[in-house]
């Protein structure tokens, strides 16, 4: 996991990705950079959670972090389910 400060579109974070050693649970994509506001917005990531490839049933959800907010990122939450 980390604020790797670099969207899904982003050639080494691709790369991770399509390596077939991680699984990105974060489907639905969420802003996680919020620049000091708490809405949250539709839009790609900059801070991700990635698991061993084996751990299949997972959910990332992005939370608000406040109104006002408490960090220029929105929190990053893994689901894990059996």
């Amino acid at each position: 996991l980390g604020d790797f400060n670099a969207t899904t579109e982003n050639p080494a974070v691709k790369q991770l990705l399509e390596s077939g050693l991680f699984t990105d649970h974060g489907k639905k994509q969420m802003r996680t950079f919020n620049g000091w506001s708490a809405d949250l917005l539709p839009g790609l990531r900059i801070d991700h959670i990635l698991t061993s490839a084996s751990l299949k049933m997972g959910k990332v959800s992005v939370h608000s972090n406040g109104n006002p907010a408490a960090s220029d990122h929105h929190p990053v939450l893994l689901t894990l389910t059996r």
